[in-house]
């Protein structure tokens, strides 16, 4: 591994100020949602529910109210944008209660607002009686300046992927490496696309199978073992 493929331990705003400018050409990350029940909660309660075990810990930074969630991921968008380079692209998974201030952070921290993909985690999730399911996330995306991203693809605009019980192993509310593998596209392969808020590693999974190079922290030191220990193992089973 160079220097930046690697995964470390580390605050989101610390993270991205060890980057030189334009260094990434990417910033693919799932930051904490802050959306669902009390502050109190431990996130493995308000994200499993009261039946669901989880062997992965509870995870922090899930406390900010709405106002507070905003002021912040503005704050690390902003030193995001510096970041990746002029015509790159920043993706950040949310939930439909954050997603009116997710795209305001985005628009506040200078990124323009490029659109949402939904994530249809199929009709399997969450149904409710007399009116609609809760079966999809979204990634709102941007871009620096203008758009270039990856010039030699074209990305569907909904991804239909089902939540997997196996990205638990990895972290309470991992993504599927369906999911982030295309969206890790957005990058030319061989380039690097970095995720300040790792958690289970399926950002940097998603690059290890699409030829992207990664560089992934978290402030979480069991999280960036846990990312450490599959990613090392994803890249021996790839090179076999």
């Amino acid at each position: 591994m160079t220097q930046r493929e690697m995964c470390v331990v580390s605050d989101v705003l610390n993270f991205l100020e060890s980057f030189e400018d334009d260094e990434a050409a990417a910033l693919v990350t799932d930051p904490p949602y802050c959306a669902v029940g009390s502050a109190s909660q431990a996130t493995a309660k308000k994200y499993l529910g009261h039946r669901t075990k989880s062997r992965r810990t509870n995870f922090s930074g899930d406390t900010r109210d709405a106002r507070s969630w905003l002021r912040w991921t503005t704050l690390w968008l902003i030193e995001a944008m510096r970041v990746v380079r002029v015509g790159g692209v920043v993706c950040i998974f949310c939930d439909w209660r954050q997603l009116p201030l997710a795209t305001d952070a985005l628009q506040c921290a200078g990124w323009i607002w490029g659109g949402i993909v939904p994530w249809n985690k199929t009709r399997a999730v969450r149904p409710r009686k007399g009116a609609f399911r809760s079966q999809c996330e979204y990634v709102i995306w941007g871009y620096r300046e203008r758009l270039i991203g990856n010039p030699k693809v074209t990305i569907d605009g909904c991804i239909t992927a089902p939540r997997r019980k196996a990205e638990r192993e990895y972290h309470q509310v991992g993504k599927p490496e369906e999911v982030t593998r295309q969206l890790v596209q957005v990058a030319p392969v061989g380039d690097l696309v970095i995720d300040p808020f790792m958690g289970g590693g399926s950002v940097g999974a998603g690059c290890l199978r699409e030829g992207r190079r990664f560089a992934g922290g978290d402030r979480s030191a069991h999280s960036v073992t846990v990312s450490r220990e599959r990613l090392a193992a994803l890249a021996k089973e790839l090179a076999a």
